[in-house]
């Protein structure tokens, strides 16, 4: 995934300090507009790792 928005990058199709948004206009929580690329590359987005987590899929990814 890193190259491949590495050349993304390289040719101007996105920059790493775009937002979320900007790509996901219905994302349902504020916390999220504030999310770069950058901060997925880094894991630096705050976003919780789904394993391990009993009930992710149908519960917890839901909120805030």
């Amino acid at each position: 995934t890193a190259l491949l928005v590495t050349l993304a990058e390289q040719e101007g199709k996105l920059t790493l300090d775009d937002k979320l948004t900007l790509y996901f206009e219905n994302l349902p929580y504020n916390q999220w507009h504030k999310i770069s690329i950058r901060h997925l590359m880094s894991h630096t987005s705050g976003i919780p790792h789904w394993s391990g987590f009993d009930q992710y899929w149908t519960e917890k990814s839901f909120l805030p």
